[in-house]
């Protein structure tokens, strides 16, 4: 399974609180969602074609039971790790909402001090005005 590592890193990461963690947990949270997703859900169609097509053409019918058992577990499991991935996203959603936060507030708090700088400049030049009547 290519994502556990990535599930144990940001674990060890959210727990131990070591330092830099926002760009390290972002970096992990990226790769285990995509490690997961490549690994558990894009190969999901490719399961089921590949199941469909060994049970309709498949004439041994003495382990057919066996097979239909094993169909209905694989799509649990496959239900499973949808919910798994949709979990995740919200994980990922958060934190791109966090940089979003993150960055309106430098790009407000630039425009301020940009205003602050174009008030004084204006002050003075209004005191300058005054001071040469």
């Amino acid at each position: 399974e290519l994502s556990t590592p990535w599930v144990n890193l940001r674990w060890f990461i959210l727990t131990s609180r070591i330092g830099d963690t926002k760009r390290r947990y972002k970096f992990v949270c990226i790769m285990m969602i995509s490690t997961f997703f490549t690994s558990r859900i894009a190969t999901i169609p490719y399961f089921w074609k590949t199941a469909w097509d060994f049970y309709t053409t498949n004439n041994d019918h003495h382990h057919m039971n066996i097979i239909i058992v094993l169909m209905v577990v694989f799509l649990c499991m496959d239900m499973l790790n949808i919910y798994w991935l949709r979990l995740m996203l919200r994980i990922l959603w958060r934190v791109i909402k966090d940089k979003i936060k993150e960055v309106r507030k430098k790009r407000h708090l630039h425009e301020t001090l940009e205003e602050d700088d174009e008030g004084l400049e204006n002050g003075d030049q209004e005191d300058n005005g005054k001071q040469s009547e």
